[in-house]
């Protein structure tokens, strides 16, 4: 057994050399860290946002344009419906699975052919270069519609101040591009993202879901446990918020903010971090063996991979300022397996200031909340 005191995390070459090892890790493992992913760069994010700002007009800039600590009062629809608080929530620290963070959607009139191309640019900042378009490809096979006719965005700061950050929404899609090298919480906030190319209930071993490799090479993790660990990891009732009633699925809507009272199950949009003294849900990564901490490097890994370097170094900066993975936990959830077939669908790793969500059932969501304190400021909703 790995000693807990033992910091794999202790350097970033440290991570790499340990990751290196599996063949999944592709490419991405050979990188030294705080070196360019391509042509990424720390200033790759502030440059998309300043042309994106600066194109638009005032009258633009009144509707999608916030003041850093913009609060609301939010009412929920699909859509929600918000009207200035300063009591309220902040509403650039919110995240939903499906929303429009501002009512003027991407593909409408209200922008120009140029502003779309730079609202796309500040996507490639955030992005790694395939990705880009997996996620077009995402909004079409959910939505029904091309990448702009269900995305939104806001824009809180301004270019140039100590701090600027534009939120893109949609279906399936809370995704940040921050100027903060060094922001609080890794994206500058809590991300969701989704996907359904089989339907709402998707096909057995998600054929064509883009994020369902990481939830494989989480199953290989959990492969590698023996049978004591395995009962450990394995929770066996209250995954989060999946309610059935005749079978169908019965989608709890709570609008959770700081003061929302603490439950068991959780529901799946409270990624609020785990309070101190609450008990560790799943096996804690203190009690891996060094053949499993390599195989869930190279989860880790899988889980970032979507993003640009920039924004994978926030993940791990924050993860080593919590203590590194050996104060994190790994769980599955025996419920809503589907097929019966023990490859579990829904996961999560969490720790004192990370929680990442894998839902695979009926089709895949992602919750994603890493920050550098427990504190970071979150609400969230189920779209």
């Amino acid at each position: 057994m790995i000693d807990a005191s033992r910091k794999l995390f202790a350097t970033r070459r440290t991570f790499l050399k340990t990751a290196a090892s599996s063949a999944a890790l592709g490419s991405w493992a050979g990188r030294a860290w705080g070196s360019p992913a391509g042509s990424s760069t720390q200033n790759d994010s502030e440059r998309a946002i300043t042309e994106l700002y600066r194109s638009l007009t005032p009258q633009q800039r009144s509707e999608v344009c916030f003041d850093w600590d913009f609060r609301v009062n939010i009412r929920y629809g699909r859509t929600p419906l918000w009207q200035p608080d300063p009591q309220g929530i902040l509403l650039r620290t919110h995240v939903s699975n499906a929303w429009h963070i501002t009512p003027r959607l991407i593909g409408s009139e209200f922008y120009t052919d140029q502003q779309r191309e730079l609202i796309l640019d500040v996507l490639r900042a955030t992005m790694a270069a395939d990705w880009v378009a997996k996620l077009q490809q995402q909004a079409r096979e959910d939505s029904g519609v091309a990448w702009g006719g269900d995305q939104a965005i806001a824009i809180f700061g301004q270019p140039g101040s100590e701090a600027c950050q534009c939120v893109i929404t949609g279906f399936h899609l809370t995704i940040r591009a921050t100027t903060e090298p060094k922001a609080r919480a890794a994206f500058g906030g809590p991300i969701s993202h989704g996907h359904q190319p089989s339907g709402f209930y998707e096909r057995l071993n998600h054929p064509g879901n883009f994020f369902w490799k990481q939830s494989l090479l989480a199953n290989e993790v959990y492969k590698l446990f023996d049978g004591a660990q395995q009962r450990q990891a394995l929770v066996t009732a209250n995954i989060p918020w999946f309610k059935y009633q005749d079978d169908l699925l019965q989608v709890d809507r709570t609008l959770i903010v700081p003061e929302t009272p603490w439950e068991v199950p959780r529901h799946e949009q409270d990624i609020r971090f785990r309070r101190q003294g609450d008990a560790t849900l799943g096996l804690s990564v203190a009690q891996f063996t060094r053949e499993q901490r390599t195989a869930l490097d190279a989860v880790l890994a899988s889980l970032v991979e979507p993003y640009r370097q920039e924004y994978q170094d926030q993940v791990f900066d924050c993860i080593q300022q919590q203590g590194g993975l050996e104060v994190c936990s790994l769980a599955f959830y025996q419920e809503r397996d589907m097929g019966n077939d023990r490859i579990w669908d829904n996961w999560r790793l969490e720790g004192p200031a990370l929680t990442w969500f894998f839902r695979g059932s009926p089709h895949v969501h992602l919750w994603i909340h890493v920050a550098r304190d427990p504190q970071a400021p979150i609400t969230s909703y189920f779209g």
